[in-house]
């Protein structure tokens, strides 16, 4: 289950959108744990505003935050001063008039067939060496 779960987490981080600081996709994580007699793995985000980039926004009528985006401007558009203040407005007027795409990283790799096929091996395999050891 453990490698299931790390084999998603690569999967997941591999079409996760970088940013400014690579945070959101630094904080997708795998944690595998009992609960009953169940084995569960969870492959999940860390970071508050990854439903946001997962499902994209509607077109919520106010600014986001100018503070993220001007960083953003910054490092991903190598911009300073003025001219990435009046880029960082624009942007914010952008999403306020239009929202945000959905970038749909967990969505992509839960529907490929191929990591399905990939996950029920694994899971098959580590199955076959537990009952081999017990």
């Amino acid at each position: 289950m453990r490698l299931a779960g790390k084999f998603i987490q690569g999967e997941v981080k591999t079409i996760t959108p970088v940013g400014a600081t690579g945070h959101l996709r630094g904080g997708i994580k795998s944690t595998t744990f009992r609960q009953g007699e169940a084995i569960i793995t969870e492959v999940a985000p860390d970071k508050e505003y990854a439903p946001y980039v997962e499902y994209g926004t509607t077109a919520p009528r106010r600014s986001p935050p100018f503070e993220p985006l001007l960083y953003w401007v910054q490092r991903r558009l190598g911009k300073a001063g003025k001219e990435a203040i009046s880029i960082t407005h624009a942007i914010q007027r952008k999403i306020a008039m239009f929202g945000t795409a959905a970038r749909k990283m967990f969505g992509i790799t839960a529907a490929k067939s191929e990591n399905s096929s990939k996950v029920t091996r694994m899971i098959e395999s580590g199955i076959k060496r537990y009952l081999e050891q017990s």
